[in-house]
């Protein structure tokens, strides 16, 4: 199942992406409620296509980028980084690959 996984100075969090679509956004009803105020309230959405999953900007006022560049919608791949506002998810296939150890925070600035 694939993941995204938020790290931040203070957390890291797992979300595991089983919905067909999971909306990320500031809003606390978001199947991924993110606490930053940056952040639209329904910010972008997740959706599940095949085996791997894409991404859509649902028009936010600060955008998203996926390894820093600004998109309206993006197919991922495994070790994308995502940005919303200051926030930042990485996004793996399949999470057994998958552990905080191997992702290197110095690369999500």
């Amino acid at each position: 199942m694939a993941i995204l996984v938020l790290m931040n100075k203070n957390e890291e969090t797992v979300f595991t992406l089983d919905n067909e679509t999971s909306v990320v956004g500031r809003k606390a009803d978001c199947d991924i409620a993110l606490r930053d105020k940056q952040v639209s309230k329904q910010h972008a959405k997740i959706i599940k296509d095949g085996a791997i999953h894409r991404i859509e900007d649902l028009d936010s006022r600060n955008g998203t980028c996926v390894n820093g560049k600004e998109v309206k919608r993006v197919l991922l791949k495994d070790g994308d980084r995502i940005k919303l506002a200051e926030t930042v998810l990485v996004y793996h296939l399949n999470e057994m690959q998958c552990t905080a150890k191997h992702i290197k925070r110095d690369s999500l600035k």
